[in-house]
C-alpha cells in the first residue's frame, strides 16, 4: 500500500485580497513538489477569507482566477492541491471545493 503525503496549510488570510493571498500562499509552499508531497490542503476560502460580500468576491467557475491560480499550481508542483472559493452559478452563491490535478482537472 503507497503512502499519501499531506502538506496542510494554515496561514493569515489577506481579506478580499485573492492576488494577495495567491503571492503569499507561493511563497510559503516555496519548492514544495510531488517529491514532498502528493496533496496540498489550503484554508478554506483561500483567496478572500470568509467574506459575506459574495456578490463582489465570487466569480463563474470558468472565470475564477483563483481556480485558475489553482490548477496552474497544481500543474507546476505536480500534485494535487485543493481549498475553497466563493463561486457564482445561476445567480446563487457557494463556498465550493475545488480539487485540482496536476493534469489539469
Amino acid at each position: 500500500m503507497s503512502q499519501l503525503r499531506s502538506t496542510l496549510v494554515q496561514c493569515d488570510l489577506r481579506w478580499e485580497d485573492p492576488s494577495a493571498n495567491h503571492a503569499h500562499l507561493e511563497q510559503l509552499l516555496g519548492e514544495l513538489d510531488s517529491r514532498d508531497t502528493d496533496l496540498i490542503v489550503l484554508p478554506e476560502m483561500f483567496a478572500t477569507g470568509f467574506t459575506m460580500n459574495s456578490r463582489e468576491m465570487a466569480q463563474p467557475m470558468a472565470e475564477s482566477q483563483s481556480v485558475a491560480w489553482l490548477l496552474a499550481q497544481a500543474k507546476a508542483r505536480n500534485c494535487v492541491m485543493t481549498g475553497s472559493v466563493a463561486i457564482e452559478e445561476n445567480g446563487e452563491f457557494y463556498n465550493r471545493l475545488i480539487w485540482a490535478t496536476p493534469e489539469g482537472s
